[in-house]
């Protein structure tokens, strides 16, 4: 039970939480992953560069100006949700383009709380589970 235990907490630890916040000013530094949300207008403008429909992209960043975001992409996602995997070609949009920008961020805090949720519950099964049967214990 100990290597059940030990292998719930690993993979709580490895999955981890995440959590995404937006990068003031649409700033980030060359190679920074990020999540770039177009506005409408640029959906339907950019269709011939980046296909229909698409409103999301996935990608890293290749450089930042004030009037540009160079991306190497990664994944767009398209308006009924479908994604798109690519190959990270690179892609320049104008900041007038872009709605949002935002990064993942690993979340130590929910990490520990899922991890110590997930000990707990393997305790208590093994608990219920070892348990001898009432006839065996003194206090039934």
């Amino acid at each position: 039970m100990r290597v059940a235990i030990a292998v719930l907490t690993a993979a709580a630890l490895v999955s981890g939480c995440y959590y995404r916040t937006a990068l003031p000013g649409a700033s980030a530094a060359p190679g920074t992953p990020v999540r770039v949300v177009l506005t409408p207008d640029a959906s339907h403008d950019l269709a011939p560069l980046l296909g229909d429909q698409v409103h999301t992209l996935d990608a890293r960043v290749v450089s930042s100006t004030r009037d540009t975001l160079a991306l190497a992409v990664s994944r767009v996602v398209r308006s009924d949700d479908r994604a798109v995997a690519w190959s990270g070609e690179r892609v320049a949009l104008p900041r007038t383009a872009i709605s949002l920008v935002d990064r993942r961020r690993f979340s130590a805090a929910g990490t520990a709380l899922i991890a110590a949720g997930v000990v707990t519950a393997a305790v208590l099964v093994r608990k219920a589970v070892l348990r001898p049967p009432c006839g065996a214990r003194p206090s039934c």
